[in-house]
């Protein structure tokens, strides 16, 4: 369903949030070629910023800059460094059964609330329940 086919104030709200947190999910996921081309020519910020237009938020001060420079190799590096390596967690894990404490019962919970909500992550993008895309 297309954001512009809604109808109600509060359809047109429900429909520009979920797209964000889309948008926001795809940042957290390992980039591939196609989002690092959608950083570095600005089209992801425009489309966070035209996103939480409906919303009410102003965002475009908070995301100038939102764009990636250099090359492709450089930034995969450099995401795994900040997200997926380190010693014993890395820097800023992407798995809320980190913080927490006990991630096994962390996974456990967030599955049964997955699927009391009738949501599956089957179909997702093949990453853990506690993955902050998955959450998102």
């Amino acid at each position: 369903m297309q954001i512009e086919t809604l109808a109600t104030v509060e359809e047109v709200a429900t429909g520009a949030r979920s797209r964000l947190y889309r948008l926001l999910a795809d940042g957290f996921l390992y980039p591939d070629q196609a989002f690092f081309a959608a950083l570095q020519t600005g089209r992801y910020r425009d489309e966070v910023i035209a996103t939480c237009e409906p919303l009410g938020y102003d965002l475009a001060p908070a995301f100038d800059g939102l764009v990636a420079s250099g090359r492709y190799v450089d930034f995969q590096a450099q995401f795994l460094r900040l997200f997926e390596v380190g010693l014993g967690v890395p820097p800023c894990p992407l798995y809320s059964g980190i913080y927490r404490g006990g991630r096994k019962a962390v996974m456990e919970e967030l599955v049964r609330f997955y699927n009391f909500f009738g949501l599956s992550t089957q179909h997702g993008a093949g990453e853990l329940p506690d993955h902050v895309a998955t959450e998102l």
